[in-house]
């Protein structure tokens, strides 16, 4: 490891200043040091889905101009390629949700398709790898005749989702799911114990070029997506960003969510991703919530797989840390032994 990679700024704080300098003078200040002493971690921050985001706050603090040469290249080539390629993708996503509608299907956008579509004020500023809808398992059939008819074609399934392709001006991946998690999994059905049908009786209604979806609340967003980053093993800054651009533009209920996350055992994977917010300089008004701060410290239990690309007995172990409490982790260990000798998918391939 050289010494420049050493002294870098830690990326959480690296984060918060990016997240700060626009509208922060101290943070704008210190961003421009770092910037001017080379203690910037480009490489994690170019390599992220997220990265024209990141790019766009140093444009706003008005230090684009401080940048060496080939990392503003970098960063611009990667907004004009994505903002490129995310645009197709919104489009085929209008004439999906179109699609769909001609049926009686009005499907929720989930993830990207959501933030794109709510969140970010631009469209290149978050990537979009697929199209992720959410539907009816009795809908199943006429989504695929539907999405057929406007050139997609059936490309495998992963138990709670079917996928389809088409080819455009690239390939276009499309994912219909029938849940959020995997439900024949043992390890993500005790891990996301989420209700779907529960979140979308929720969902608020919106308009797309193409036609109608539904659209997580806010507070639901938040859970889903705090889970769905540690289901990824928090391996995209993009998570981060996702929550911060939500936190920042909503009125987020966060009793609620508390009392919803309580309920349902899923407190670690949502306190993790707070603990984060907090650690990356975002300003949350939390109720005083004598559970949250007896669990905090446990959810640094999480922090060393953020940082690790884990294989073979350590996916499965960081699985099983994901379902809270002794009788459902024994359980979960149980069944998922069962799981694998039917032939199962390993709870890692999510």
């Amino acid at each position: 490891m050289t010494n420049a990679a050493r002294h870098t700024i830690p990326l959480p704080r690296c984060l918060s200043l990016l997240f700060e300098a626009p509208d922060n003078p101290e943070r704008r200040a210190e961003l421009a040091d770092g910037i001017a002493a080379g203690l910037m971690p480009w490489q994690r921050i170019l390599s992220d889905g997220a990265s024209p985001y990141f790019f766009d706050r140093i444009r706003k603090a008005g230090l684009e101009s401080e940048l060496p040469a080939d990392v503003r290249n970098s960063f611009q080539n990667l907004l004009i390629e994505q903002t490129g390629r995310n645009i197709v993708m919104l489009r085929e996503l209008d004439a999906i949700v179109a699609a769909l509608n001609k049926c009686g299907i009005t499907p929720v956008l989930l993830k990207g398709a959501a933030l794109l579509h709510e969140v970010y004020k631009h469209p290149g500023f978050r990537r979009l790898a697929d199209i992720d809808l959410l539907i009816r398992k009795s809908e199943m059939a006429s989504a695929a005749s539907a999405v057929a008819a406007i050139g997609y074609m059936p490309a495998g399934g992963r138990g709670h989702h079917e996928n389809f392709a088409a080819q455009r001006e690239f390939p276009v991946m499309l994912e219909l799911h029938t849940a959020l998690f995997n439900p024949d999994d043992p390890l993500q059905r005790l891990a996301f114990p989420i209700d779907a049908g529960e979140m979308t009786s929720r969902a608020i209604q919106i308009k797309t070029g193409g036609g109608v979806a539904l659209s997580f609340r806010a507070e639901d967003q938040f859970i889903y997506l705090a889970c769905h980053a540690a289901k990824e093993r928090f391996g995209s800054l993009k998570h981060v960003v996702d929550l911060y651009e939500i936190v920042k533009m909503r009125n987020i209920n966060w009793e609620e969510i508390f009392i919803y996350i309580q309920k349902n055992k899923i407190t670690i994977k949502i306190y993790y991703m707070v603990d984060l917010l907090i650690d990356y300089g975002i300003i949350i008004k939390l109720p005083r919530n004598r559970r949250y701060l007896a669990l905090r410290g446990k959810t640094r239990l999480l922090q060393k797989e953020e940082r690790r690309t884990l294989k073979g007995i350590g996916k499965l172990l960081y699985c099983l840390k994901l379902v809270e409490g002794r009788t459902r982790k024994g359980k979960a260990l149980f069944l998922f032994i069962g799981f694998l000798i039917r032939g199962g998918r390993s709870a890692a391939d999510v």
